[in-house]
Protein backbone atom coordinates (compact mmCIF):
# COMPACT_ATOMS: atom_id res chain seq x y z
CA UNK A 1 0.00 0.00 0.00
CA UNK A 2 1.20 3.49 -0.77
CA UNK A 3 2.40 5.74 1.99
CA UNK A 4 -0.52 8.02 2.88
CA UNK A 5 1.12 9.74 5.84
CA UNK A 6 2.25 12.62 3.65
CA UNK A 7 -1.28 13.54 2.72
CA UNK A 8 -2.83 12.97 6.13
CA UNK A 9 -1.27 16.25 7.16
CA UNK A 10 -1.18 18.18 3.92
CA UNK A 11 -4.53 17.25 2.35
CA UNK A 12 -6.80 17.99 5.26
CA UNK A 13 -9.59 20.29 4.27
CA UNK A 14 -9.22 23.59 6.10
CA UNK A 15 -11.76 26.25 5.29
CA UNK A 16 -9.59 29.01 6.69
CA UNK A 17 -7.76 31.07 4.10
CA UNK A 18 -4.45 32.67 5.05
CA UNK A 19 -3.93 36.12 3.60
CA UNK A 20 -0.17 36.54 3.87
CA UNK A 21 0.16 40.06 2.51
CA UNK A 22 -2.82 41.38 4.45
CA UNK A 23 -1.42 39.82 7.59
CA UNK A 24 1.91 41.56 7.02
CA UNK A 25 0.11 44.80 6.29
CA UNK A 26 -1.36 44.53 9.77
CA UNK A 27 2.19 44.45 11.12
CA UNK A 28 3.03 47.58 9.14
CA UNK A 29 -0.06 49.29 10.59
CA UNK A 30 1.01 48.47 14.16
CA UNK A 31 4.52 49.83 13.57
CA UNK A 32 3.10 53.06 12.13
CA UNK A 33 0.90 53.55 15.19
CA UNK A 34 3.92 53.03 17.46
CA UNK A 35 5.89 55.54 15.40
CA UNK A 36 3.08 58.07 15.66
CA UNK A 37 2.64 57.79 19.43
CA UNK A 38 6.28 57.50 20.52
CA UNK A 39 8.34 59.36 17.91
CA UNK A 40 5.63 61.65 16.59
CA UNK A 41 4.01 62.70 19.86
CA UNK A 42 5.63 61.60 23.12
CA UNK A 43 9.23 62.55 22.35
CA UNK A 44 8.41 66.07 21.02
CA UNK A 45 6.08 66.65 23.98
CA UNK A 46 9.04 65.98 26.30
CA UNK A 47 11.25 68.42 24.38
CA UNK A 48 13.23 65.87 22.37
CA UNK A 49 14.22 66.46 18.76
CA UNK A 50 15.44 63.81 16.36
CA UNK A 51 16.87 64.30 12.88
CA UNK A 52 15.21 61.17 11.52
CA UNK A 53 11.77 62.41 12.51
CA UNK A 54 12.47 65.87 11.09
CA UNK A 55 13.51 64.46 7.72
CA UNK A 56 10.57 62.06 7.66
CA UNK A 57 8.15 64.93 8.21
CA UNK A 58 9.85 67.12 5.63
CA UNK A 59 9.94 64.66 2.75
CA UNK A 60 7.05 62.24 3.44
CA UNK A 61 4.48 63.29 6.02
CA UNK A 62 4.25 66.93 4.99
CA UNK A 63 4.18 66.62 1.20
CA UNK A 64 1.59 63.83 1.37
CA UNK A 65 -0.50 65.73 3.93
CA UNK A 66 -0.62 62.69 6.24
CA UNK A 67 -2.17 63.66 9.57
CA UNK A 68 -1.14 62.45 13.03
CA UNK A 69 2.28 61.29 11.84
CA UNK A 70 0.81 58.23 10.09
CA UNK A 71 -1.15 57.24 13.21
CA UNK A 72 -4.54 57.62 11.51
CA UNK A 73 -3.12 55.92 8.42
CA UNK A 74 -2.20 52.87 10.51
CA UNK A 75 -5.62 52.81 12.16
CA UNK A 76 -7.34 52.89 8.76
CA UNK A 77 -5.25 49.91 7.67
CA UNK A 78 -6.38 48.04 10.76
CA UNK A 79 -10.01 48.81 9.98
CA UNK A 80 -9.74 47.79 6.32
CA UNK A 81 -8.06 44.48 7.15
CA UNK A 82 -10.54 43.76 9.94
CA UNK A 83 -13.49 44.37 7.65
CA UNK A 84 -12.01 41.92 5.15
CA UNK A 85 -11.01 39.06 7.46
CA UNK A 86 -13.97 39.33 9.86
CA UNK A 87 -16.42 39.00 6.99
CA UNK A 88 -14.46 35.96 5.83
CA UNK A 89 -14.70 34.54 9.36
CA UNK A 90 -18.46 35.17 9.45
CA UNK A 91 -18.88 32.88 6.43
CA UNK A 92 -16.61 30.16 7.81
CA UNK A 93 -17.78 30.05 11.40
CA UNK A 94 -21.04 29.36 13.17
CA UNK A 95 -22.61 32.16 15.19
CA UNK A 96 -21.42 30.61 18.45
CA UNK A 97 -17.90 30.06 17.18
CA UNK A 98 -17.73 33.59 15.78
CA UNK A 99 -18.79 35.15 19.10
CA UNK A 100 -16.49 33.05 21.28
CA UNK A 101 -13.43 33.54 19.08
CA UNK A 102 -13.92 37.29 18.90
CA UNK A 103 -14.26 37.53 22.68
CA UNK A 104 -11.09 35.49 23.17
CA UNK A 105 -9.32 37.58 20.57
CA UNK A 106 -10.15 40.97 22.06
CA UNK A 107 -10.41 40.75 25.83
CA UNK A 108 -7.50 38.71 27.29
CA UNK A 109 -4.86 41.17 25.94
CA UNK A 110 -6.97 44.07 27.22
CA UNK A 111 -7.03 42.55 30.70
CA UNK A 112 -3.27 42.03 30.68
CA UNK A 113 -2.59 45.57 29.43
CA UNK A 114 -4.80 47.00 32.17
CA UNK A 115 -2.82 45.05 34.76
CA UNK A 116 0.44 46.37 33.30
CA UNK A 117 -0.81 49.94 33.53
CA UNK A 118 -1.93 49.42 37.12
CA UNK A 119 1.50 48.01 38.05
CA UNK A 120 3.34 50.89 36.34
CA UNK A 121 1.29 53.43 38.23
CA UNK A 122 1.79 51.55 41.48
CA UNK A 123 5.55 51.97 41.06
CA UNK A 124 5.20 55.73 40.71
CA UNK A 125 5.36 56.26 36.95
CA UNK A 126 3.44 59.32 35.76
CA UNK A 127 -0.33 58.77 35.47
CA UNK A 128 -1.33 57.03 32.28
CA UNK A 129 -5.06 57.46 32.76
CA UNK A 130 -7.55 60.27 33.17
CA UNK A 131 -9.62 60.33 36.37
CA UNK A 132 -8.57 56.85 37.58
CA UNK A 133 -11.10 55.32 39.95
CA UNK A 134 -11.67 51.72 41.12
CA UNK A 135 -14.81 51.55 39.01
CA UNK A 136 -12.90 52.95 36.05
CA UNK A 137 -10.34 50.18 36.26
CA UNK A 138 -13.10 47.58 36.25
CA UNK A 139 -15.05 49.16 33.40
CA UNK A 140 -11.89 49.45 31.31
CA UNK A 141 -11.77 45.64 31.16
CA UNK A 142 -15.01 45.66 29.18
CA UNK A 143 -14.52 48.87 27.10
CA UNK A 144 -17.80 50.16 28.52
CA UNK A 145 -15.83 53.03 30.07
CA UNK A 146 -15.75 54.67 26.64
CA UNK A 147 -19.54 55.07 26.71
CA UNK A 148 -19.85 56.61 30.17
CA UNK A 149 -19.64 60.28 31.11
CA UNK A 150 -17.17 61.25 32.46
CA UNK A 151 -14.93 58.94 30.47
CA UNK A 152 -12.26 57.06 32.39
CA UNK A 153 -9.59 56.21 29.83
CA UNK A 154 -7.26 53.56 31.17
CA UNK A 155 -5.94 52.27 27.84
CA UNK A 156 -5.59 55.32 25.65
CA UNK A 157 -5.53 53.43 22.35
CA UNK A 158 -8.50 51.17 23.10
CA UNK A 159 -11.02 53.49 21.44
CA UNK A 160 -10.45 51.67 18.15
CA UNK A 161 -11.38 48.41 19.84
CA UNK A 162 -14.81 49.83 20.64
CA UNK A 163 -15.33 50.25 16.91
CA UNK A 164 -14.06 46.73 16.25
CA UNK A 165 -16.39 45.20 18.86
CA UNK A 166 -19.33 47.18 17.48
CA UNK A 167 -18.55 45.86 14.00
CA UNK A 168 -18.32 42.30 15.38
CA UNK A 169 -21.75 42.65 16.97
CA UNK A 170 -23.35 43.95 13.79
CA UNK A 171 -21.79 41.22 11.64
CA UNK A 172 -22.82 38.56 14.15
CA UNK A 173 -26.38 39.89 14.22
CA UNK A 174 -26.58 40.15 10.42
CA UNK A 175 -24.94 36.78 9.70
CA UNK A 176 -28.17 34.78 9.13
CA UNK A 177 -29.22 37.26 6.44
CA UNK A 178 -25.75 38.06 5.14
CA UNK A 179 -24.88 34.44 4.46
CA UNK A 180 -27.90 34.20 2.15
CA UNK A 181 -27.76 37.73 0.74
CA UNK A 182 -24.10 38.86 0.87
CA UNK A 183 -24.74 42.53 0.06
CA UNK A 184 -26.85 42.73 3.23
CA UNK A 185 -23.68 42.77 5.36
CA UNK A 186 -22.42 46.22 4.27
CA UNK A 187 -25.95 47.60 3.98
CA UNK A 188 -26.74 46.75 7.62
CA UNK A 189 -23.47 48.28 8.85
CA UNK A 190 -23.97 51.49 6.90
CA UNK A 191 -27.59 51.77 8.03
CA UNK A 192 -26.46 51.51 11.66
CA UNK A 193 -23.96 54.33 11.09
CA UNK A 194 -26.57 56.52 9.36
CA UNK A 195 -29.22 55.95 12.04
CA UNK A 196 -26.74 56.66 14.82
CA UNK A 197 -25.67 59.87 13.09
CA UNK A 198 -29.28 61.00 12.69
CA UNK A 199 -30.11 60.59 16.40
CA UNK A 200 -26.70 61.29 17.92
CA UNK A 201 -27.80 64.41 19.84
CA UNK A 202 -31.27 63.21 20.86
CA UNK A 203 -30.72 60.11 23.00
CA UNK A 204 -28.29 61.22 25.67
CA UNK A 205 -24.56 61.50 26.15
CA UNK A 206 -23.82 57.79 26.06
CA UNK A 207 -25.61 57.37 22.75
CA UNK A 208 -23.69 60.32 21.36
CA UNK A 209 -20.42 58.59 22.27
CA UNK A 210 -21.70 55.43 20.60
CA UNK A 211 -22.58 57.47 17.50
CA UNK A 212 -19.02 58.80 17.42
CA UNK A 213 -17.73 55.24 17.18
CA UNK A 214 -20.23 54.33 14.44
CA UNK A 215 -18.75 57.17 12.38
CA UNK A 216 -15.73 54.96 11.65
CA UNK A 217 -17.70 51.85 10.66
CA UNK A 218 -17.61 52.76 6.93
CA UNK A 219 -13.83 52.18 7.00
CA UNK A 220 -14.49 48.54 7.91
CA UNK A 221 -17.21 48.36 5.26
CA UNK A 222 -14.60 49.15 2.61
CA UNK A 223 -12.68 46.05 3.66
CA UNK A 224 -15.91 44.10 3.84
CA UNK A 225 -17.12 44.87 0.32
CA UNK A 226 -13.61 44.17 -0.96
CA UNK A 227 -13.82 40.65 0.44
CA UNK A 228 -17.30 40.13 -0.98
CA UNK A 229 -16.18 41.29 -4.42
CA UNK A 230 -12.92 39.33 -4.44
CA UNK A 231 -14.70 36.16 -3.33
CA UNK A 232 -17.30 36.81 -6.05
CA UNK A 233 -20.17 36.85 -3.61
CA UNK A 234 -21.16 40.18 -5.13
CA UNK A 235 -20.30 41.52 -8.61
CA UNK A 236 -17.41 43.93 -8.93
CA UNK A 237 -19.67 46.81 -9.91
CA UNK A 238 -21.57 46.33 -6.67
CA UNK A 239 -18.27 46.34 -4.80
CA UNK A 240 -17.38 49.67 -6.43
CA UNK A 241 -20.77 51.07 -5.43
CA UNK A 242 -20.16 49.84 -1.89
CA UNK A 243 -16.80 51.66 -1.73
CA UNK A 244 -18.41 54.93 -2.84
CA UNK A 245 -21.32 54.47 -0.41
CA UNK A 246 -18.93 53.77 2.45
CA UNK A 247 -16.87 56.89 1.73
CA UNK A 248 -19.94 59.13 1.43
CA UNK A 249 -21.36 57.73 4.67
CA UNK A 250 -18.06 58.33 6.43
CA UNK A 251 -17.94 61.97 5.32
CA UNK A 252 -21.59 62.57 6.15
CA UNK A 253 -21.20 61.11 9.64
CA UNK A 254 -17.91 62.92 10.28
CA UNK A 255 -19.13 66.40 9.31
CA UNK A 256 -21.13 67.26 12.46
CA UNK A 257 -18.73 65.60 14.90
CA UNK A 258 -15.21 66.34 13.64
CA UNK A 259 -15.55 68.96 10.89
CA UNK A 260 -11.88 69.93 11.24
CA UNK A 261 -10.86 66.51 9.97
CA UNK A 262 -12.40 67.40 6.61
CA UNK A 263 -10.39 70.60 6.23
CA UNK A 264 -7.19 70.60 4.13
CA UNK A 265 -4.84 71.30 7.04
CA UNK A 266 -5.94 68.22 9.04
CA UNK A 267 -7.88 66.21 6.48
CA UNK A 268 -8.44 62.50 7.00
CA UNK A 269 -8.96 62.04 3.26
CA UNK A 270 -5.35 61.70 1.99
CA UNK A 271 -4.54 59.09 4.63
CA UNK A 272 -7.69 57.13 3.80
CA UNK A 273 -7.02 57.21 0.05
CA UNK A 274 -3.42 56.09 0.50
CA UNK A 275 -4.41 53.35 2.95
CA UNK A 276 -7.18 52.04 0.68
CA UNK A 277 -4.80 52.02 -2.31
CA UNK A 278 -2.22 50.05 -0.33
CA UNK A 279 -4.88 47.67 0.96
CA UNK A 280 -6.36 46.99 -2.47
CA UNK A 281 -2.88 46.50 -3.89
CA UNK A 282 -2.12 43.90 -1.21
CA UNK A 283 -5.39 42.09 -1.98
CA UNK A 284 -4.61 42.09 -5.71
CA UNK A 285 -1.06 40.83 -5.12
CA UNK A 286 -2.09 38.10 -2.66
CA UNK A 287 -0.29 34.89 -3.56
CA UNK A 288 1.96 36.63 -6.07
CA UNK A 289 4.55 38.10 -3.71
CA UNK A 290 6.67 36.26 -1.19
CA UNK A 291 6.01 37.35 2.43
CA UNK A 292 8.80 38.95 4.45
CA UNK A 293 9.65 36.83 7.48
CA UNK A 294 10.42 39.76 9.80
CA UNK A 295 7.10 41.42 9.02
CA UNK A 296 5.35 38.12 9.62
CA UNK A 297 6.76 38.01 13.14
CA UNK A 298 5.56 41.54 13.83
CA UNK A 299 2.16 40.83 12.28
CA UNK A 300 1.51 37.87 14.57
CA UNK A 301 2.12 40.16 17.54
CA UNK A 302 0.45 43.25 16.10
CA UNK A 303 -2.46 43.30 18.55
CA UNK A 304 -0.19 42.94 21.58
CA UNK A 305 2.13 45.58 20.11
CA UNK A 306 -0.78 47.94 19.54
CA UNK A 307 -1.95 47.69 23.15
CA UNK A 308 1.30 47.44 25.09
CA UNK A 309 3.36 50.09 23.30
CA UNK A 310 1.37 52.91 24.83
CA UNK A 311 1.95 52.25 28.56
CA UNK A 312 5.43 50.76 28.20
CA UNK A 313 6.67 53.30 25.64
CA UNK A 314 5.38 56.33 27.50
CA UNK A 315 6.74 55.05 30.81
CA UNK A 316 10.20 54.47 29.32
CA UNK A 317 10.36 57.95 27.78
CA UNK A 318 9.31 59.46 31.12
CA UNK A 319 12.00 57.49 32.94
CA UNK A 320 14.80 58.29 30.47
CA UNK A 321 14.03 61.97 29.86
CA UNK A 322 15.46 63.25 33.19
CA UNK A 323 18.86 61.65 32.41
CA UNK A 324 21.02 64.54 31.25
CA UNK A 325 23.14 64.11 28.16
CA UNK A 326 21.30 61.03 26.93
CA UNK A 327 20.91 61.31 23.14
CA UNK A 328 17.44 61.08 21.68
CA UNK A 329 18.54 58.20 19.46
CA UNK A 330 19.51 56.19 22.53
CA UNK A 331 16.18 56.98 24.18
CA UNK A 332 14.37 55.75 21.07
CA UNK A 333 16.40 52.52 20.92
CA UNK A 334 15.89 51.73 24.60
CA UNK A 335 12.20 52.57 24.39
CA UNK A 336 11.66 50.41 21.32
CA UNK A 337 13.56 47.54 22.95
CA UNK A 338 11.32 47.79 26.01
CA UNK A 339 8.24 47.85 23.79
CA UNK A 340 9.47 44.77 21.91
CA UNK A 341 10.07 42.91 25.18
CA UNK A 342 6.69 43.93 26.57
CA UNK A 343 5.00 42.91 23.34
CA UNK A 344 6.59 39.47 23.42
CA UNK A 345 5.52 38.94 27.02
CA UNK A 346 1.96 40.07 26.28
CA UNK A 347 1.82 37.88 23.19
CA UNK A 348 2.94 34.76 25.03
CA UNK A 349 0.90 35.36 28.19
CA UNK A 350 -2.38 36.56 26.69
CA UNK A 351 -2.75 36.79 22.92
CA UNK A 352 -1.31 33.44 21.84
CA UNK A 353 -2.95 31.33 24.59
CA UNK A 354 -6.35 32.90 23.93
CA UNK A 355 -6.09 32.16 20.21
CA UNK A 356 -5.07 28.58 20.95
CA UNK A 357 -7.98 28.22 23.35
CA UNK A 358 -10.38 29.35 20.65
CA UNK A 359 -9.01 26.74 18.24
CA UNK A 360 -9.11 24.03 20.90
CA UNK A 361 -12.74 24.69 21.81
CA UNK A 362 -13.95 24.21 18.25
CA UNK A 363 -11.39 21.79 16.89
CA UNK A 364 -13.73 18.78 17.08
CA UNK A 365 -16.54 20.51 15.23
CA UNK A 366 -14.52 21.00 12.04
CA UNK A 367 -15.35 18.63 9.24
CA UNK A 368 -12.32 16.99 7.64
CA UNK A 369 -12.37 16.22 3.93
CA UNK A 370 -9.46 14.95 1.83
CA UNK A 371 -8.46 17.50 -0.74
CA UNK A 372 -5.32 18.38 -2.61
CA UNK A 373 -3.73 21.48 -1.06
CA UNK A 374 -3.00 22.78 -4.53
CA UNK A 375 -6.70 22.56 -5.33
CA UNK A 376 -7.99 23.92 -2.02
CA UNK A 377 -7.10 27.50 -2.93
CA UNK A 378 -7.98 27.27 -6.60
CA UNK A 379 -9.96 29.91 -8.42
CA UNK A 380 -13.38 28.38 -8.94
CA UNK A 381 -16.92 29.63 -9.09
CA UNK A 382 -16.43 31.35 -5.75
CA UNK A 383 -13.19 33.14 -6.58
CA UNK A 384 -9.66 32.77 -5.23
CA UNK A 385 -10.68 33.35 -1.58
CA UNK A 386 -13.92 31.41 -1.61
CA UNK A 387 -14.53 28.13 0.19
CA UNK A 388 -15.14 25.47 -2.45
CA UNK A 389 -17.08 22.28 -1.89
CA UNK A 390 -14.94 19.14 -1.50
CA UNK A 391 -14.28 17.28 -4.71
CA UNK A 392 -14.64 13.55 -5.18
CA UNK A 393 -11.33 11.61 -5.01
CA UNK A 394 -11.36 11.04 -8.78
CA UNK A 395 -11.94 14.73 -9.52
CA UNK A 396 -9.24 15.64 -7.03
CA UNK A 397 -6.80 13.34 -8.81
CA UNK A 398 -7.58 15.01 -12.13
CA UNK A 399 -7.02 18.43 -10.61
CA UNK A 400 -3.83 17.24 -8.99
CA UNK A 401 -2.38 16.01 -12.27
CA UNK A 402 -2.88 19.49 -13.71
CA UNK A 403 -1.10 21.12 -10.77
CA UNK A 404 1.55 18.49 -10.04
CA UNK A 405 4.07 19.97 -12.45
CA UNK A 406 4.83 22.62 -9.82
CA UNK A 407 5.96 20.06 -7.23
CA UNK A 408 9.35 18.43 -6.90
CA UNK A 409 9.33 14.94 -8.42
CA UNK A 410 9.79 13.04 -5.17
CA UNK A 411 6.87 14.81 -3.49
CA UNK A 412 4.77 14.63 -6.64
CA UNK A 413 5.19 10.87 -6.95
CA UNK A 414 4.46 10.16 -3.28
CA UNK A 415 1.31 12.26 -3.21
CA UNK A 416 0.17 10.84 -6.55
CA UNK A 417 0.58 7.26 -5.32
CA UNK A 418 -1.23 7.99 -2.09
CA UNK A 419 -4.13 9.65 -3.89
CA UNK A 420 -4.38 6.80 -6.38
CA UNK A 421 -4.64 4.45 -3.43
CA UNK A 422 -7.51 6.49 -2.03
CA UNK A 423 -9.29 6.39 -5.38
CA UNK A 424 -9.25 2.58 -5.56
CA UNK A 425 -12.48 0.85 -4.57
CA UNK A 426 -12.42 -1.02 -1.28
CA UNK A 427 -11.50 -4.68 -1.62
CA UNK A 428 -12.70 -7.51 0.67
Amino acid sequence: MADTSIIQRSTTRVDRRYYGLLNQLRGVAAVLVVWSHIVGYKLPSEGHTWLGFTLFNRFITGPLNIVQNFGWFGVVLFFLISGFVITDAAYRETAREFAVRRLLRIYPPIILTTIVIFILQSFGTPPLTTNPTPLGWILSLTLVNYLIIPQVLVIGVAWTLCIEVLFYLIVWFASPLGKRVPWAFPVVVLVVALVARNFDRNLGDSFFLLAVFTTYLPMLVIGQVTFLAVSRRIPKWMGAVGLVAAWCTFVWCLEPIYPDFLQPASAYGPSVVLAVALFLGAVAAEGRLRPIRALDVVARRSYSLYLIHWPVGYAMVDLLTPIKGLPTTVIILITFAAIAAGTEVAYRLAEKPSLQLGRWIFRKSKAVHPVDPLVAGRVGSGGPFAVDEPLSPHDELKEFKKKAVHLRPRYRNRIRDAMCELCRPNRP
